[in-house]
């Protein structure tokens, strides 16, 4: 049979070839000048897993194709160096215009300067701002390649009125790698354990990662957690990206475990308080959308169960508290190109590639249907928190810099950089009938980040009554309570500077802050013979680190003294200036500057009360050379973290090794031993026990933290003992004929095992008291903050076994932040945070609590920096040896 055409039938014939059955979206017909994975890089999407620099190759050629339509820009570096980049995808007319459009909805995002009325006639001609984040945990490999496949569906989809709808409507802010260093350690490790075809076996050695693996970033950092931090590059660089574009939609695409299905939105219990009735009603919306398309294609999926919208630190969490809808999104991760669920279910990477594609359009369709409403709800949820500013309980909020300069300094740079306006006072004044000084922070809460200020100044975030109660239920029913992450993260405590809350707001001339300029040198005082540092806050105590480290002779004063009339406190330095280094005057100014240490020149050592500079309670300081144990079994989170405060926020090296070389480490090329959580009873041989004993006894320090203080104790080198947390005994009744039960009070009560072990109780901030006798707590005079987690606790020491420096408050004071069982504060009351042992010339120093944890307590910075700077210098031996 002859075949005829005419040519607009051809034409449509040849389109059709363009639609593929294999196209992400069915039915769509798609453009062939538009680059695909396959004509790049010889694979389809879903079959290989696109590594960092063929991601960003590949939105660099989409850019090519469709310049008209995408703009690849540059928001920050992670740590290995390694661009941070998003994509801007719109409609060509938006785009040619998208400098004006950013900054006309930052200014409809402000209601200050854009009322109601005109806030109205805006809502037509706006478009929607949506962020979409892939990738944040490295090793939850589909969601970046779905990122690709969003960007290309948007740019090649021919007439198609949904992807035409999302491009007029929305500007996407497709950010497709949160992780690259961490997706390339994935990928390292899949490449290097993959066979000839995908294995999908649960424990396939290419589907399990090693210790330091995928999910984390180069300091072993899970950025999930960080964005109320903001410790991180990669967070740092996300929050300057999302501040500078405020997006009505943020939603954070993962993976979770293999034998689940798909999670989006809405969130699971508990929620923020500060979240409001309009946008949970818009998170509905939202997961409608979504729900539509996947019974569409017959997937299965679930919402409102395990990932919560409480803490702020998620990257679904802190867009909320500027007015966003932010939402987590979960695919069950094939850990590779294949895997087996626990239904016998076999599905592969395209199958998780497609699933987050698909959730990723339905979003962007409904941003399109409903941004007029999503615009109206989050100029409104602005609005209102100005209101709430003016006419709430606190009208102004006042950070001292008096406790702890440093500190201050440093929380107000975060808040300022959240987004945060915080002003700086060019005078003295008084506030809720105190007086402060020039130079201290003031922040009025009528402006559009008041709950996000709620959150992080607020000392504590309650949740609803009836989830505690279901948490405490869950715990008499011998299950695991189901809150998600830490219910506590006050910046004022965790900082533990001053922060007052005022009902009125205080009259002051002031200044916004400027991160970006340090306040001046203080100096006082003359001489050519010293200079002195009283040690008073945390920035004494980096001047002295890096001061050290440049080559600075300094002591200290374990004791106060008076000279010319001024006391100084225990722990205060004395630098010669005589130096030995050059430009010692410059490199001491500048550091005192940095730090903001008061310089106090001084032409002699004679004192009017107190200790001479000679005195044996003057011991010379030590730059120490410290040994971090790395790989299994520490902690890796822990070690981490411990590496990063070092490096990073204190700027001093350390040498990680890997613990199984613990028996062949030569200790005497360290000062300082540190074990970051872990069990290594299995690896310490008896000669390596030894050792240990040898160095510890001839000057060492060894530091355990965590678990690792177990570790000690059953080495019986430390005499602290673990108590056996135990579920209340009143809890659990019994009777003379256990027979017969009286009633349902005593039912449930028999069911409870009183000698069952604690549950592991939910990250909180608990209170600290410093033992201030100890030299080890020198410039800390009062309650200091740490996170906690866990179910451990120990005996005191007895004080011919050691010294108690710090310790938990007593049981009515010691939960400052959080939730924490209540018959857990009882048996958490007046026990140890800090304890020091001698062992011989050198000592042992155990914290069942880690101040490392995630980098986020610069409040506990001094004791952490007393601990071992002071440590090593009041080891026996480097006093005997006066170094």
């Amino acid at each position: 049979m002859r075949y005829s055409f005419t040519l607009p039938s051809l034409l449509l014939l040849l389109c059709a070839v363009t639609v593929s059955a294999e196209g992400p979206w069915p039915d769509t017909v798609y453009e062939q000048k538009t680059p695909t994975l396959k004509s790049l890089y010889d694979y389809k999407s879903g079959e290989a897993l696109s590594d960092s620099s063929q991601i960003e190759g590949y939105l660099n050629a989409l850019q090519s194709a469709h310049p008209d339509k995408l703009q690849l820009l540059t928001y920050g570096e992670s740590w290995q160096g390694r661009k941070l980049n998003y994509a801007v995808i719109s409609s060509p007319e938006n785009m040619a215009n998208l400098q004006s459009i950013r900054e006309a909805y930052i200014r409809f995002a402000d209601p200050r300067r854009t009322d109601q009325r005109t806030m109205n006639s805006e809502l037509a001609e706006l478009p929607a701002i949506v962020w979409l984040g892939y990738g944040v945990h490295g090793n939850e490999v589909s969601s970046p390649d779905a990122a690709l496949q969003v960007a290309y569906h948007l740019l090649a989809a021919k007439n198609d009125a949904m992807v035409s709808a999302i491009l007029d409507n929305v500007i996407v802010l497709l950010d497709p790698l949160q992780n690259p260093d961490g997706r390339e350690k994935f990928i390292h490790h899949f490449n290097n354990n993959t066979g000839p075809s995908p294995n999908g076996y649960p424990f396939a050695t290419e589907r399990r990662e090693g210790w330091n693996n995928g999910r984390t970033n180069h300091y072993i950092f899970d950025l999930n957690r960080d964005w109320a931090a903001m410790t991180q590059p990669e967070t740092q660089g996300r929050v300057d990206l999302l501040s500078k574009w405020l997006p009505l939609i943020a939603v954070d695409l993962h993976e979770f475990g293999t034998d689940y299905t798909y999670y989006f939105t809405p969130e699971a219990d508990p929620f923020n308080p500060y979240i409001t009735d309009t946008q949970k009603q818009g998170l509905e919306i939202i997961g409608k959308n979504n729900a539509k398309y996947f019974d569409q294609r017959g997937w299965r999926y679930f919402t409102r169960e395990i990932y919560d919208a409480f803490f702020p630190g998620y990257g679904a969490g802190w867009p909320v508290f500027y007015g966003a809808l932010g939402m987590t999104y979960e695919q069950a991760s094939p850990r590779g190109l294949k895997a087996t669920n626990k239904l016998g279910e076999i599905f592969t990477y395209a199958d998780a590639v497609q699933h987050h594609f698909v959730a990723s359009i339905a979003t962007l369709e409904t941003a399109a249907k409903h941004k007029a409403l999503f615009l109206e709800r989050f100029w409104e949820y602005r609005d209102n928190a100005i209101k709430l500013g003016k006419s709430g309980d606190v009208r102004q909020v006042v950070l001292a810099r008096s406790s702890d300069p440093f500190n201050s300094d440093k929380l107000a740079r975060l808040l300022a950089r959240q987004g945060i306006e915080i002003d700086v006072a060019n005078e003295a004044f008084t506030a809720c009938s105190v007086q402060y000084q020039k130079g201290d922070y003031v922040i009025d809460m009528a402006q559009p980040n008041y709950r996000m200020i709620r959150n992080y100044l607020d000392t504590h975030i309650p949740m609803e009554a009836d989830f505690i109660a279901l948490q405490e239920n869950l715990r008499r029913q011998h299950k695991s309570h189901v809150l998600y992450d830490v219910t506590a993260w006050s910046k004022r405590l965790t900082h533990n500077v001053d922060v007052a809350y005022c009902s009125k707001q205080a009259k002051v001339d002031r200044k916004p802050l400027d991160t970006e300029v340090l306040p001046p040198l203080q100096q006082s005082g003359e001489g050519d013979l010293a200079w002195l540092v009283d040690w008073q806050h945390t920035g004494s105590a980096m001047f002295l680190i890096d001061a050290l480290r440049a080559g600075l002779v300094i002591y200290s004063s374990d004791k106060s003294f008076t000279q010319k009339g001024r006391k100084l406190a225990e722990g205060s330095l004395i630098i010669y200036k005589k130096q030995a280094i050059e430009d010692a005057v410059q490199v001491v100014q500048n550091l005192a500057q940095k730090y903001q240490v008061e310089l106090i020149n001084t032409n002699t050592s004679w004192v009017e009360d107190g200790v001479n500079f000679g005195s044996q309670h003057v011991v010379k300081m030590k730059s120490p050379d410290i040994a971090l144990l790395w790989d299994r079994p520490t902690s890796s989170y822990l070690a981490g973290a411990t590496r990063y405060v070092f490096e990073r926020q204190l700027g001093h090296p350390v040498h990680t090794i890997a613990a199984r070389y613990i028996n062949n480490l030569d200790l005497f090329d360290f000062d300082v031993l540190i074990l970051p959580g872990g069990d290594y009873s299995d690896l310490l041989t008896t000669s390596g026990t030894e050792k240990l004993n040898t160095w510890l006894r001839r000057g060492g320090v060894l530091i355990a933290l965590s678990s690792s203080v177990d570790f000690l104790v059953k080495q019986q080198l430390s005499a602290l003992q673990r108590e056996n947390n135990q579920i209340d005994p009143q809890k659990a009744l019994t009777t003379t004929d256990e027979s017969l039960i009286d009633d349902a009070q005593q039912y449930e009560a028999m069911q409870v095992d009183p000698h069952r072990g604690m549950e592991t109780f939910p990250g909180n901030i608990l209170k600290v008291l410093p033992n201030q006798e100890h030299w080890m707590t020198v410039g800390i005079d009062r309650p200091i903050y740490s996170f906690a987690s866990g179910n451990g606790t120990y005996q005191p020491l007895h004080r011919g076994q050691g010294v108690n420096v710090a310790h938990y408050a007593g049981a009515d004071e010691v939960l400052a932040s959080g939730y924490l069982w209540q018959d857990y504060q009882k048996q958490l009351a007046f026990k140890p945070f800090l304890t020091v042992e001698d062992m011989g010339e050198g000592m042992i120093l155990s914290f069942p609590e880690s101040p490392t944890f995630r980098g986020q307590q610069p409040g506990l910075h001094m004791l952490w920096i007393n601990a071992i700077w002071r440590g090593v210098a009041h080891t026996k031996a480097n006093i005997r040896n006066g170094r």
